[in-house]
């Protein structure tokens, strides 16, 4: 625990320093320290991929990642660390939620005695980075490895030294310090009433994170709360049209920074971007497309970076769909690729056999099994159907009150992206922050005009009642979970190793047979153990170079079967 404890502050102030040069670069006067942490995965985790393309993630190479740290750093030397505007209280209660994260998060066993995603494949993944940087074709061995995160990154960035087989803690630990410190920021910091408001409303969700600090190498809950950061930005953009050019550059880096830790759904990038785009325009009428293209640098230099990190990893540019194949002899079986899409989407509808055919018949062959398991899940109704159904009273509220086209764009925005979620991968871990939001926005736009001297005593009772519900909620959710047994005060114990065991690859086309490993028993992942490891031996696979597996594998039934790289 003491171990876990250090490495968060350690890894934290990493973030937070990167995040200080990035909003100082971009012109943001910025109050909250945790939208500064959650920023500085972008310099910190962009950097990481672009490098594993071509080395491991370790030693000197994850070092130089941490550039934009050394320079928040040198910034903060330069103009002195009052300007900062961290205050005593800050942090020590920071250091308080670390310790308590900690201890949370340092105590608890891995999920499913050894199944699930992070055991399947993430710790895996984060041992290829660390290891072997990015390996061509991967998707092949097992066509979840294909995955593209730079959560992943960022953990094999953090996996040094002693924390090694250790980053499934740390990473949880940083989701939960960044989610509640930049909720509880910025209530304590803001100076506009529905910007404190949305903060409150989302304290809810952030608690649900608290629930379940199992190590986990999930990265849905870390995408989707930066969606919920992004949004409050947007929202800034609409309602106080103040920097508007800086804060529509804020919202692309950090729909940016969403986008590379998980995919999005496509109708919220539409219209953050949007936004954005109509902030810009709508500072001045000059120089719109100049300014346009420069505040579009950042994200587009990052997207070209994931493209050709999903190209090297499965040979499609947007993998898992597809689209534009590159002519590269790594690149993975159509049927594999579509496989690995129709689970992620299929899944979410029917959670058995059938999740292929929910792809193919109608919403009458589906919904209702959906709509039955919904009502019977408690995140459904916790994270889902209880913010939808506050929600639908408050833009009432707010609609009737605040009337304007603003507040209708941001409630056809928060509708549309429920609808992305809901006609896309309807599973609620997919998509609980949007119905957060929907709430939270609806609550800004009805108190959008609110301001300090609006609040009479009562009111203030009413908030200062609600705010020790809040604590309560957070408190209950965090006493919640299991824990080890046993117990280290100095470590948590790594990752698990697995059960994986050698196994003789034959190719189906004739090729030399090779070794890899495989687990042993159903539902069993390739967890923290040797590779090249896969819970598929029978994909179909091949070696690119009989001498070296980490130059890569190619589908055997490729047409490119006779080539292989130098």
């Amino acid at each position: 625990m003491l171990l876990l404890a250090v490495a968060l502050l350690t890894c934290s102030l990493l973030l937070w320093l990167a995040g200080v040069f990035l909003l100082e670069a971009l012109g943001l006067q910025n109050r909250n320290p945790f939208l500064a942490f959650w920023a500085g995965m972008f310099p910190i985790g962009l950097t990481g991929l672009l490098l594993s393309l071509f080395v491991p993630l370790q030693g000197a190479a994850a070092a130089l990642c941490f550039w934009a740290s050394g320079l928040g750093l040198w910034r903060l030397w330069r103009m002195g660390f009052r300007e900062t505007g961290l205050s005593v209280p800050g942090t020590a209660l920071t250091l308080v939620l670390i310790a308590l994260l900690a201890y949370k998060t340092g105590y608890a066993e891995f999920k499913d005695g050894g199944g699930g995603d992070t055991p399947g494949y993430h710790l895996n993944l984060v041992r290829y980075l660390h290891d072997y940087g990015t390996v061509a074709g991967i998707g092949n061995l097992q066509f979840r490895l294909g995955m593209n995160s730079t959560w992943h990154a960022l953990a094999a960035l953090f996996e040094q030294g002693l924390l090694l087989g250790r980053s499934a803690y740390l990473m949880q630990g940083l989701l939960g310090l960044g989610a509640v410190g930049w909720c509880v920021a910025e209530v304590t910091t803001s100076a506009v009433i529905w910007r404190r408001l949305y903060a409150v409303v989302l304290i809810p969700m952030v608690a649900y994170y608290l629930r379940d600090m199992r190590p986990s190498l999930y990265y849905d809950n870390a995408a989707l709360f930066l969606c919920a950061v992004v949004f409050s930005i947007c929202l800034r953009i609409l309602l106080q049209k103040d920097n508007r050019t800086v804060m529509a550059h804020c919202v692309l880096v950090l729909t940016a920074t969403a986008f590379l830790l998980k995919p999005l759904n496509p109708f919220f990038v539409s219209g953050c971007v949007g936004i954005a785009a109509w902030g810009v325009c709508q500072d001045s009428p000059r120089g719109r497309l100049r300014r346009l293209a420069l505040v579009c640098v950042l994200p587009g230099f990052a997207a070209l970076v994931w493209v050709a990190k999903n190209v090297l990893l499965t040979g499609y540019p947007v993998y898992p769909s597809t689209i534009f194949p590159f002519p590269v002899d790594w690149r993975m079986a159509e049927a594999k690729a579509r496989e690995c899409l129709e689970c992620i989407l299929g899944w979410a509808r029917m959670p058995n056999g059938l999740y292929h055919e929910s792809l193919r018949q109608g919403l009458g062959f589906w919904f209702p099994s959906w709509f039955e398991r919904q009502i019977q899940s408690f995140e459904m109704w916790y994270n889902g159907f209880a913010p939808l159904g506050l929600g639908c009273i408050v833009w009432l509220l707010a609609c009737v009150r605040q009337r304007g086209a603003v507040v209708w764009c941001i409630l056809g925005l928060t509708l549309a992206s429920l609808a992305g979620w809901f006609g896309s991968a309807p599973e609620i871990r997919f998509g609980s922050a949007y119905f957060w939001i929907f709430l939270a926005a609806g609550v800004a736009c009805l108190f959008r005009n609110q301001t300090a001297s609006d609040v009479t005593p009562r009111v203030r009772v009413v908030l200062w009642a609600l705010g020790a519900s809040l604590l309560g909620l957070l408190v209950f959710f965090y006493q919640r979970g299991s824990h080890h047994s046993e117990r280290d005060w100095l470590a948590p114990a790594p990752a698990v190793l697995g059960n994986a065991v050698p196994a003789r690859i034959q190719p189906d086309d004739g090729a030399e047979p090779f070794d890899v490993f495989a687990p042993r028993g159903e539902g069993k992942g390739c967890a923290n153990g040797p590779v090249p490891c896969t819970s598929e031996p029978n994909g179909g696979f091949c070696l690119r170079d009989p001498q070296q597996w980490a130059n890569g594998f190619r589908d055997c039934q490729s047409h490119f079967a006779g080539y292989v790289s130098p």
